[in-house]
């Protein structure tokens, strides 16, 4: 904790929870990072070794949890940190190598999609029900699945599986998923270099869209089916953000392989 000091020319906000998304070293010891709160939003703050009493290295640790009080000096732009007191730490998603690369990828996420200083309240609530997902033994990627369907819905782009998108075919069974159409494409109307979603990934993806907490324990896809869901949840990603986000390349060029490989880093 700092000493409590804050020059009176300085502006202080309110006490908020909010989580760690980034920490970039700025100088020895200095930092900026990047939270997510639901009443803020995402905002990014400044924490200085010399205003903080303690070590700051693991109390800003990334998916750590707690309550942070910022202020701004008279003239500067960036907010700084006045105090982050830590109520949950969530050191089993950085203990496990999984299980870090899945949230650093919720989290990036996150990052990228939500807008500076404005009301995040669903993805703040979001976030850190994937995280519990996550740690009560569930399919990680299932819940990354989850995760973004429901981001997608957050964010006002949902899709639509009901039907199809263009020749308004009911009970579609195979196709691919379209940004630019708002939702599902029958076989007959999908574009050839569109990833294909199988009768079974179709069933999954229809029984988690939507649901505000799945009920993921016990349930193990084949790995054809986890495949078809993340290219086709991820081609949407990348349209929708306009960009492909750093963790996804990092797993799949490093990460995935070492694992199926059993080899820890």
């Amino acid at each position: 904790m700092p000493d409590g000091r804050v020059e009176e020319s300085n502006v202080m906000d309110s006490l908020v929870n909010a989580i760690v998304l980034r920490k970039m070293a700025l100088t020895e010891g200095d930092y900026l990072l990047v939270f997510l709160s639901g009443a803020l939003g995402r905002v990014q703050a400044v924490v200085r070794r010399a205003s903080m009493a303690g070590p700051i290295d693991a109390r800003f640790e990334p998916f750590t949890l707690g309550e942070l009080s910022l202020y701004r000096r008279r003239g500067e732009r960036i907010r700084r940190v006045h105090s982050f007191d830590i109520l949950r730490s969530h050191a089993e998603l950085r203990a496990d190598l999984n299980l870090f690369c899945r949230a650093s990828y919720l989290t990036e996420l996150l990052d990228r999609s939500t807008v500076e200083n404005a009301e995040a309240r669903e993805e703040f609530a979001l976030l850190l029900k994937a995280f519990v997902l996550m740690r009560s033994g569930g399919d990680v990627e299932l819940v990354c699945r989850w995760f973004e369907t429901r981001l997608l819905d957050i964010a006002g782009v949902g899709l639509d599986l009901t039907r199809c998108a263009l020749c308004l075919t009911e009970g579609t069974e195979r196709g691919s998923l379209s940004l630019q159409h708002g939702g599902l494409l029958c076989e007959s109307c999908s574009p050839s270099e569109a990833p294909p979603l199988s009768p079974g990934s179709l069933t999954v993806l229809r029984r988690i869209q939507g649901t505000a907490l799945p009920k993921l324990r016990g349930i193990r896809l084949r790995e054809e089916t986890m495949k078809e869901l993340k290219d086709s949840l991820q081609t949407v990603i990348i349209q929708w953000l306009g960009t492909e986000l750093k963790s996804v390349r990092f797993m799949e060029t490093i990460i995935e392989p070492r694992l199926g490989q059993g080899v820890s880093l």
